[in-house]
């Protein structure tokens, strides 16, 4: 008669039971680890993007704007493609240049289009005529709004290394301020009497704020930067820096880290010190340059970003801290878009009214 197979000891059944899930959890995070940058940088979605021309544009999308696709060398033979869009007929050159900085997903040209200075990657599959951002922001303002600033505005949207047509490079933290940092030398060079206002939603926000303290530390306000550095990075032209304003940014990497994953059980929290770039914003804006004042835009609703994040941004740069309140010299605001999203806060009526006054205050 056969003997009877002997039962799994209860040792090995309770180390299947909780070692098979220890094992998948540290393998996942290992994998997060390795490949953040592909996470956290997606160029690459969806498939196809890379490839978009701006001869897809559909006729009439335009709706009196002039778009013209810009290339921008940038270090190390990387090489940027964008946008730059301005009102027809508007007078040569605008007084006042919006350069923007995209956040973490793909930069579609047609798309770009109509999305006026949100995130070039939204909405890709609905069309183009359906919303028409672009002509929101370009186009005369509404007869409730008389701004100043709006009307002689044009728009510079770069793409950075690995995204749409600019070159195929892995892209990181120093990598892409080398980026932004050609792309404002390159609208210094092309516009000389234009003031120039940076942009920055989400991630392009805390570039935006990095991207000024390199400059201050150019200027030999911080010891960040070798000498040779700082020579690079100083120019005196970047006093035509007027302004920055923040959509839903976000403190840091590994903020969002943690606020993605709340819990304390949660093994991925604890990988945040391990980020490779960690976009630290708020120590970038503690050395941000004294004449860059800025709004902070954040999303009532906003589902990726905690709104606390963009209201803390504010509070420190702010000399008043005060919520809501305009800062001491008169300039930069709070401007909390009710019932918006991280996405969509451009659709809401205080957004270009907001934009509107900060426009006219800083580029006068």
């Amino acid at each position: 008669m056969p003997s009877m197979p002997e039962r799994p000891s209860m040792f090995l059944v309770l180390s299947i039971v909780t070692g098979l899930p220890i094992v998948l959890w540290v393998y996942k995070c290992l994998m997060m680890v390795v490949f953040q940058r592909k996470i956290i940088y997606m160029g690459y979605v969806p498939l196809g993007s890379r490839a978009e021309e701006l001869a897809g544009i559909a006729s009439g999308t335009l709706k009196g704007l002039s778009c013209e696709e810009v290339c921008v060398d940038s270090e190390k033979n990387v090489t940027l493609r964008g946008i730059f869009l301005h009102p027809i007929g508007q007078g040569n050159p605008p007084k006042t240049i919006l350069i923007y900085l995209q956040g973490t997903l793909r930069f579609i040209p047609w798309l770009s289009i109509r999305a006026a200075v949100t995130p070039l990657h939204r909405k890709c599959r609905e069309s183009l005529a359906s919303h028409p951002h672009f002509s929101k922001l370009l186009q005369p303002p509404p007869p409730h709004i008389s701004s100043a600033g709006l009307r002689n505005l044009a728009v510079l949207a770069v793409a950075p290394r690995s995204y749409w047509k600019s070159t195929s490079r892995k892209p990181t933290q120093g990598g892409i301020l080398a980026d932004y940092y050609h792309v404002l030398k390159y609208a210094l060079d092309r516009f000389p009497e234009s003031n120039i206002v940076l942009y920055g939603h989400s991630l392009g926000g805390a570039a935006a704020l990095c991207l000024l303290s390199r400059l201050r530390e150019g200027e030999g306000g911080a010891e960040g930067l070798m000498d040779a550095e700082k020579h690079i990075w100083f120019d005196p032209r970047f006093k035509r820096i007027k302004g920055l304003v923040l959509e839903n940014p976000f403190s840091s990497i590994p903020g969002m880290v943690r606020a993605l994953y709340p819990e304390q059980w949660v093994p991925y929290r604890y990988l945040a010190p391990l980020a490779f770039d960690k976009w630290d914003a708020v120590g970038g804006e503690n050395s941000t340059p004294d004449w860059a004042k800025y709004d902070v835009m954040v999303s009532e609703n906003d589902e990726v970003v905690p709104k606390e994040m963009g209201q803390k941004l504010f509070q420190i740069g702010s000399r008043c801290g005060v919520t809501g309140e305009r800062s001491s010299d008169g300039v930069g605001k709070e401007v909390i878009m009710r019932d918006a999203l991280h996405e969509n806060a451009w659709e809401k009526r205080e957004w270009i009214a907001e934009l509107g006054k900060y426009l006219d205050e800083v580029a006068h």
